[in-house]
């Protein structure tokens, strides 16, 4: 007589949920760059989460925590200016549409490409 076996139910996790969005006008900052941010509930630092970029009919895919001396759950994209991107985890998440490098001006009122601040929290 066969026994009868338990299989192992996977819950997935909660997706992650973009915390917040913020344009970055620092002249300390020379390249317009996606900044992404990824941690859990109490703000522990997540490396390896993959990010899932896409812009007109291209993707590309790529990890935190390739920059642990900057923060183990950072990875950054170089956006071109005047083009749009989306973006989710790859995981599940909130997606984040219609991103573009901010224009920004310096003091003496000379234009710059900014840059974009992603904060993902997993609850």
């Amino acid at each position: 007589t066969p026994r009868a076996t338990m299989a192992a139910s996977l819950t997935p996790s909660a997706p992650y949920i973009l915390q917040t969005q913020d344009e970055i006008c620092s002249i300390n900052i020379s390249e317009a760059l996606l900044m992404v941010f990824v941690s859990d509930i109490s703000q522990k630092e997540l490396p390896g989460v993959e990010i899932i970029i896409s812009w007109e009919g291209n993707e590309e895919h790529f990890y935190t925590g390739l920059k642990p001396e900057l923060n183990k759950g950072y990875a950054d994209f170089l956006m071109e200016p005047n083009q749009h991107y989306s973006l989710r985890l790859a995981t599940g998440s909130t997606a984040a549409s219609n991103l573009s490098a901010p224009l920004c001006q310096d003091d003496e009122g000379n234009n710059y490409w900014g840059s974009l601040r992603l904060k993902f929290e997993r609850p």
